[in-house]
Formats: structure tokens, C-alpha cells, sequence
């Protein structure tokens, strides 16, 4: 029953006040970005649209969220967000990458270079042997 109150209230919002529903969704993004709860944070960050708060969301829980095993995850919301959101947040293709390695989504050949890690002015390329 609640999930059949939850669509009959989200369609009358979106009747009355389209604009609505994105606002509700930032807002939720960001009180649960205040209180540590990334996952669902990100979730209503892309319901809303707005993909600079997601991405500021994936950059600043990266390591909490891949360590605790939602790699493939992080990688499809990651894929999910426009280059310019990347661009602007290179630690997102880093971390992305390194999710893809963890997850065995990514499989590098030996000799193969997957990446470039940047480290303050020190660039370092990562071969596998």
C-alpha cells in the first residue's frame, strides 16, 4: 500500500507543481549527504538532475563507498554523468578506474597501462605486469 501512495503522490506532484519533485530531490540529496548516507544521497542527486551535486557526492564518499563493495556502482553512476562533471572532477575518472579494477570489471592485459595517477606535480603511469 505504501509504495501505491508514493505513486499516486509523486504523479499529483508532478500535476501540480512539475518543478517540484527536482527541488524535494536536491534537498533530500543533501540532508542525506550531511548525515554520511552516500548511496541514497547519490540516488536522489540523479532524481533531481543535478549532476554536479552527484558528482560532488561520489568525489568527497569515494573510498567509503567502493571499499564497502558498491564498485560496479560507483562505476555506473560515474559512466552515468555528463564529461563536463568528470572534466571538472578528475578524481572521479581515478576512482571510477580504480573501482572498475576492484570489481574485476576491468581487466587489464600484462604490460597493459590503464591509467595515469596524478600525485600534486608527480605523474606516474600504472602498468600491470
Amino acid at each position: 500500500m505504501h509504495a501505491l501512495f508514493a505513486e499516486y503522490a509523486r504523479a499529483e506532484l508532478a500535476l501540480r507543481e512539475p518543478s517540484a519533485e527536482a527541488s524535494i530531490h536536491r534537498r533530500a540529496a543533501q540532508w542525506l549527504r550531511s548525515r554520511g548516507l552516500a548511496f541514497e544521497a547519490v540516488n536522489h542527486a540523479a532524481a533531481a538532475g543535478d549532476h554536479e551535486l552527484a558528482s560532488q557526492i561520489l568525489v568527497e564518499f569515494q573510498v567509503p563507498l567502493i571499499s564497502r563493495g558498491d564498485s560496479l556502482t560507483y562505476v555506473r553512476w560515474v559512466r552515468g554523468l555528463p564529461d563536463e562533471c568528470v572534466e571538472r572532477h578528475p578524481v572521479l575518472a581515478a576512482s571510477a578506474a580504480m573501482a572498475a579494477l576492484l570489481s574485476g570489471v576491468l581487466q587489464p592485459e600484462p604490460g597493459q597501462t590503464v591509467g595515469v595517477l596524478l600525485c600534486g606535480a608527480n605523474t606516474t603511469a600504472v602498468t600491470f605486469d
